[in-house]
């Protein structure tokens, strides 16, 4: 076994994911975790991208239990790598793992996270960045799962903001900003009017 087989079984694992055939990807990805695990030089990012993919099948399959386990397991081995400052890849992993709380109806839990990953996001960017708008759509969507409407009214709110702000100039931005606030108003007409 080798960095190549292991690499190669991830990416056998991660197309089969993308073509729908989880049960198949499930099954490289196990492969590719062993090699990678049995190797001494193996990276642990490259370790941690492999759990994050298996949690990602797990989660394509409904299995939230088993795909959150897996996340944390992944965001451990992607902690004790070395950083070089660069968190990216650790909010990445925060973004699945607040997805999968939401799955469970574990919305607290979620918005702590979501709350992480924005201070990941405005540490590497600065609060004017279209990841913490992506953010707040899901900090939005988690209220309202709860029924807090004004609440998600504020998110969405943010993540128009921020959408507006970070490219006036783009035009698309701007139609996106607005698709979201008629969304918003749509699905939340008392709120809207409060």
């Amino acid at each position: 076994a080798s960095n190549e087989t292991g690499a190669i079984l991830h990416n056998i694992g991660v197309t089969k994911l993308q073509a729908g055939r989880t049960e198949e990807a499930i099954v490289a990805l196990m492969k590719a975790l062993r090699v990678r695990k049995g190797l001494t030089d193996c990276d642990e990012m490259l370790v941690s991208k492999t759990l994050f993919q298996l949690g990602c099948a797990c989660q394509a399959m409904d299995q939230y239990e088993e795909a959150l386990k897996i996340f944390v397991l992944s965001l451990k081995v992607e902690m004790s790598a070395t950083h070089d400052g660069n968190y990216l890849d650790t909010a990445v992993v925060l973004q699945k793992i607040a997805g999968v709380y939401n799955e469970l109806g574990c919305f607290e839990k979620a918005l702590a996270t979501y709350q992480e990953i924005l201070t990941i996001f405005t540490a590497a960017h600065g609060i004017v960045h279209e990841a913490n708008a992506e953010t707040f759509l899901e900090i939005g969507n988690t209220f309202h799962q709860m029924g807090l409407a004004s609440k998600a009214k504020n998110a969405f709110c943010e993540a128009a903001k921020i959408i507006v702000c970070s490219r006036t100039q783009n035009n698309t931005d701007v139609k996106q900003a607005s698709v979201l606030v008629e969304f918003f108003i749509r699905n939340f007409p008392a709120a809207a009017a409060a």
